[in-house]
C-alpha cells in the first residue's frame, strides 16, 4: 500500500524544487521514481544536476521534456554532476556509434547501459532494425530504450521481432488501439521468452475488462503495465489491492484531475513491491529487475508522449 502522506510530502518538496511551472505529469513521474525506488529526496542535489544539464544548451535533448526525469535519475547515482554527465554523454555516443539516432529516448537508453555496461549494443540495434522491418512507419526513437532493454544474446533478434509482431496483430483482436503503446506492449511480452504465449492475449483483455467493471478508465498509457500484470499472472487478491490503492489515491488532490496517473502509480507500486520468491516461478530475479525497469520506462515514455501532445 502506498503511504499517501509520504508521497504527498515528497511531491510538494519536488514541486517546490523544480517550480510550479513544470508540467504536473512530469513532476508525478519524477516523484514516482523517487518513491517507488526508495531514494531519499535531496532537492539541492537534484537542482545541481539540473543546472549542469542546462549548461548543455537549450537545444540539447537533455533540456527538453525529459530534463527533470534525467536530472533525477542521474542525481541518485554516485559521483559529481560533471562526472555523471560525462559518463552519460560517453554512453550516448556509444549508442550513436552502433547506429541509434540522436533523440531524448537514446539518452534514456544510455541510463540503462550505464547500469549494465555489458549490454550488447549491436544485438540491441539489430533488434531495433528487425522491429522496424515489421512496422516501418510506427517504429521510431521511442522504441530505442525497449530495444536496448529487451535485447539478449540468448534471443535471436529477427525471431524476437517476429513474435513481437504476432503479439501486436493478435492484441488488436481484443480491441486494443493500434499505435506506439500497443507496439511497446507487444515488445514487453517477449521480455522473458520469445516463445509465443497464447494465454497473454485473453489475460490482458480480462484485466482490462475487470478494471472497467470497477469504473476505472484504462488508457493507452496503461497498455504496457497490463502486459506486465499478465506476465506476473496477477491473482484476485493482488487485483483487489491495485483497485483499492487506485481509489485511495484518487481521494487526494494530487490525483483528482489525474486519475490515469493514479492507476499507473497503483500498478507500478504493485510491481515494485513484488519479491522474486512470490513472483511466477518462471521469472528469475534478474528478470524481475528488468520488469521493474520496463514498468518505469513505460510510465516515462507515456508521460513524455502526453506532455508533448498537449504542448503541440
Amino acid at each position: 500500500m502506498i503511504d499517501l502522506e509520504q508521497y504527498t510530502t515528497l511531491f510538494k518538496k519536488l514541486e517546490n524544487a523544480i517550480s510550479w511551472t513544470n508540467d504536473r505529469r512530469i513532476t508525478n513521474a519524477v516523484a514516482s521514481f523517487y518513491y517507488l525506488n526508495s531514494h531519499p529526496f535531496d532537492g539541492k542535489r537534484l537542482l545541481d544536476m539540473s543546472d549542469r544539464l542546462k549548461k548543455e544548451g537549450w537545444t540539447s535533448y537533455l533540456n527538453q521534456t525529459i530534463h527533470y526525469i534525467m536530472a533525477a535519475r542521474l542525481a541518485v547515482r554516485q559521483g559529481t554532476p560533471d562526472e555523471l554527465l560525462e559518463e552519460l554523454l560517453k554512453t550516448y555516443q556509444l549508442l550513436l556509434s552502433h547506429g541509434f539516432k540522436k533523440s531524448m529516448y537514446t539518452y534514456l537508453a544510455a541510463l540503462y547501459v550505464m547500469d549494465y555496461p555489458e549490454t550488447d549494443l549491436k544485438q540491441a540495434y539489430d533488434l531495433f532494425v528487425a522491429i522496424k522491418s515489421h512496422h516501418p512507419f510506427l517504429t521510431g526513437a521511442e522504441d530505442i530504450p525497449y530495444s536496448v532493454l529487451l535485447s539478449s544474446q540468448e534471443k535471436d533478434p529477427v525471431e524476437q521481432a517476429v513474435i513481437m509482431n504476432k503479439y501486436y496483430q493478435n492484441l488488436k483482436t481484443v480491441k486494443l488501439w493500434q499505435g506506439n503503446e500497443l507496439q511497446w506492449l507487444s515488445q514487453v511480452l517477449t521480455s522473458d521468452s520469445i516463445v509465443y504465449n497464447e494465454s497473454y492475449i485473453p489475460y490482458i483483455a480480462h484485466i482490462r475488462n475487470q478494471l472497467k467493471e470497477q469504473k476505472i478508465r484504462v488508457s493507452l498509457q496503461h497498455y504496457v503495465l497490463l502486459g506486465m500484470l499478465a506476465i506476473d499472472e496477477l491473482d484476485l487478491e493482488a487485483f483487489k489491492q491495485i483497485v483499492y490503492t487506485y481509489w485511495e489515491l484518487t481521494k487526494s488532490k494530487l490525483f483528482k484531475w489525474y486519475k490515469e496517473d493514479a492507476l499507473t502509480l497503483a500498478i507500478l507500486n504493485h510491481l515494485s513491491t513484488k519479491q522474486d520468491a512470490s513472483l511466477h516461478q518462471a521469472v528469475s530475479a534478474n528478470h524481475l529487475i528488468q520488469m521493474q525497469q520496463l514498468a518505469m520506462l513505460s510510465s516515462v515514455n507515456s508521460t513524455i508522449q502526453l506532455v508533448q501532445s498537449s504542448n503541440s
